[in-house]
């Protein structure tokens, strides 16, 4: 069984009518798929940083249309390849993040609206937005060097929506990020959805600054921190695998849990909802400021659309890679 074969089967084992099509048949849905996935992720988010999430579901999604697509793993980043009977394309959906990041720019921060950078972003997205192309890289690859890939495994069969068809939903931006697409999460985390939500309104509650901003616990920084710690005391406490990570991009903590086993735990297949997980409640829902200074937004009543909740990695055995455990 050469490489094709292999990855065909695989993809055929939750997709059995997937074959391969012709690279000209790839490519005339590409034409169709392509702008509203960007639209869809880039743009609707504000965020390029997207390759987790894009890939993965660009795969079922692919599969789903009868193109045998898997996602790609390389170290910090994920992509999609497409099986064509004359070989293979590189399909990157987010490939103008490194745009960004080699010009030394950050996603979208509502403080900093007149930034300089901002109006640098600014200026990506509109180009992005008249031509979703720009934000993609295509290039036809040999099947052996795909690498390390995960098959697509039918998770959205059960409730389908296909998001090439939701051209008007995808066309409109929001400013900032506020669960701005819905995705199937891990049960073990929609079971928990409302003690989240419970301890993290009771720890905004508990905020109480003075005229000057200032707390008696946190003096004029935010809670970001305090926030997290009781997320995880909520994870941790149903026996998940779980840590808060500070960003290395600003100042700010979040949840990173594992969902699954690794492949050197048991030979069990993965689960559709395998991998790393992050759990996060941004802080502009909040607060506003930036660094180590933050003033509390009054009268927020959080509820479980505020969290933002993306997968990092389908591969459990990457959990190491996205926190700062050692």
């Amino acid at each position: 069984m050469n490489v094709k074969e292999h990855i065909l089967s695989d993809i055929q084992r939750a997709f059995p009518d997937v074959g391969l099509r012709t690279e000209e048949e790839l490519r005339a849905w590409l034409d169709e798929a392509v702008p509203t996935m960007v639209r869809h992720w880039l743009l609707s988010s504000r965020t390029l940083k997207v390759c987790s999430g894009i890939s993965p579901d660009f795969a079922e999604i692919g599969a789903a249309h009868g193109f045998p697509v898997v996602t790609v793993r390389v170290p910090g980043h994920f992509y999609n390849a497409a099986l064509t009977t004359e070989g293979a394309l590189l399909i990157d959906l987010s490939a103008a993040q490194f745009e960004v990041c080699r010009a030394g720019l950050r996603d979208f921060d509502p403080d900093e609206i007149d930034s300089p950078e901002y109006k640098h972003l600014e200026e990506v997205f509109e180009r992005i937005e008249r031509d979703p192309f720009s934000a993609v890289r295509i290039e036809r690859i040999d099947p052996r060097d795909i690498g390390s890939y995960a098959p697509p495994t039918g998770r959205f069969l059960a409730d389908f929506v296909d998001p090439t068809k939701k051209y008007e939903r995808a066309r409109r931006p929001r400013p900032v990020l506020r669960n701005p697409r819905k995705r199937a999460i891990p049960p073990e985390i929609e079971a928990l959805l409302p003690d989240l939500v419970r301890v993290a309104q009771e720890q905004y509650d508990s905020w109480q600054q003075d005229e000057e901003g200032y707390d008696e616990g946190v003096g004029s920084g935010g809670i970001c921190h305090l926030i997290a710690d009781d997320l995880l005391r909520v994870l941790d406490a149903q026996g998940i695998v779980c840590t808060t990570v500070s960003s290395h991009h600003e100042v700010h903590v979040y949840v990173v849990l594992k969902i699954g086993h690794s492949p050197d735990q048991d030979d069990e297949p993965r689960g559709e909802h395998d991998g790393v997980w992050e759990i996060d409640l941004r802080p502009h829902i909040y607060e506003r400021g930036g660094g180590y200074t933050w003033t509390k937004i009054p009268d927020v009543t959080f509820d479980e659309t505020d969290f933002t909740i993306d997968r990092l990695s389908p591969f459990p055995e990457d959990f190491r890679e996205y926190t700062d455990s050692e």
